[in-house]
């Protein structure tokens, strides 16, 4: 049996940890990290980045509970009742609005998760796409 790389492994415990020991709110329970670009703001000039790092369970809760065609204030009014801090929009497209989360679990741990939505000229949400970063020693 080949060991997982440290990141992975890293990655997957700090994962379990969140799930297991903190008290996330419930968009976040049972959320997962995964590699590449993270942010859904449009990618700068020449950054040839293809892969998101979205968190699949994340997105998947997202589009269920927040489908395309929703209205936007659903889903900016649960993003604070769970505690999420309003970013505002992406410069580069206003269209582009984005919630933080930040949670210090003890000393050495921390779980950071983005969330992002592109709304049409109704407020309706066009697309969303949730991020989620665990720090820890």
């Amino acid at each position: 049996m080949t060991p997982a790389k440290p990141s992975v492994t890293l990655t997957l415990g700090l994962s379990i940890f969140a799930c297991l020991f903190s008290n996330l709110p419930p968009l976040l329970q049972g959320a997962t990290a995964a590699g590449g670009y993270y942010g859904g703001c449009p990618l700068p000039a020449g950054d040839a980045s293809d892969t998101l790092a979205l968190s699949p369970k994340l997105n998947r809760h997202l589009q269920q509970e927040f489908p395309l065609g929703s209205p936007a204030n659903l889903l900016k009014r649960e993003l604070a009742r769970e505690g999420f801090i309003a970013g505002g929009a992406c410069s580069d497209d206003a269209s582009i609005q984005t919630a933080s989360y930040e949670q210090q679990h003890y000393v050495f741990y921390e779980t950071q998760a983005d969330i992002f939505w592109k709304t049409d000229r109704n407020n309706r949400i066009v697309w969303t796409e949730g991020f989620v970063f665990f720090d820890g020693m």
